[in-house]
């Protein structure tokens, strides 16, 4: 009698490579399975934090390499890239990472810093209040919202945006030095001078005392 000779449909077909190719990678001996794509991952993140740049800018290409869909390599790439100044590559692998997963706040924030250093303030909101639609409580897309609104001269905006990091970081001094600024700004010196008090309650000593400089500095031109 014939032997039965099994034939797989396209789907099947595909599937049985796939678990051909898992098996491969999990039995392969160690020195050879350090080239996957996650090696490399871990590999490029490793080298970031020796502060290898460069480097690690391999590393996560190979990972794409490897794994062509493979967000993390993307997001890594486009924060990389930031630190070096490379605005334009940043927002090339940010973007890409986005495309993968459009709710990666992570990315949506990498984007948007990026789209501010180019000076590119209306794709930069977008990116930000992307973020807060998916995660509410990022101080830093508050905190750049805040800063975009001072840029465009909306100081009540940029008011509401130092105060939501506030409270959701009472010890977030970066906002009071930026709330004191604004409130300077539309006139109200005693709650900007208050800034520097709250400054000083949380042991923010230095900036406490820059903000206090730069407020008598203005002071100072109008006598």
């Amino acid at each position: 009698m014939m032997n039965k000779i099994f034939v797989f449909n396209k789907k099947e077909g595909a599937m049985a490579i796939k678990v051909i190719i898992l098996l491969f990678i999990v039995f392969l001996p160690a020195g050879l399975r350090a080239q996957t794509f996650i090696d490399h991952l871990k590999r490029g993140n490793e080298l970031v934090k020796a502060d290898k740049l460069a480097d690690a800018i391999t590393e996560y290409k190979k990972v794409i390499e490897l794994h062509p869909k493979n967000g993390i390599a993307r997001l890594q790439l486009g924060l990389v890239y930031a630190n070096i100044g490379d605005y334009k590559q940043s927002l090339r692998y940010s973007n890409e990472a986005i495309r993968i997963n459009p709710n990666s706040h992570r990315a949506h924030l990498n984007a948007a810093l990026a789209y501010m250093q180019e000076d590119n303030l209306r794709k930069a909101l977008y990116h930000l209040n992307k973020v807060l639609s998916i995660e509410p409580r990022s101080i830093k897309a508050h905190y750049n919202l805040a800063i975009i609104y001072n840029a465009k001269n909306n100081y009540t905006k940029a008011i509401q945006e130092y105060k939501a990091c506030i409270k959701l970081n009472p010890q977030y001094a970066k906002a009071y030095v930026g709330l004191g600024g604004m409130y300077y700004s539309i006139g109200q010196k005693a709650m900007a001078l208050k800034q520097v008090k709250k400054l000083r309650g949380i042991n923010a000593t230095d900036l406490a005392n820059g903000l206090s400089r730069w407020i008598e500095s203005h002071e100072s031109q109008l006598r």
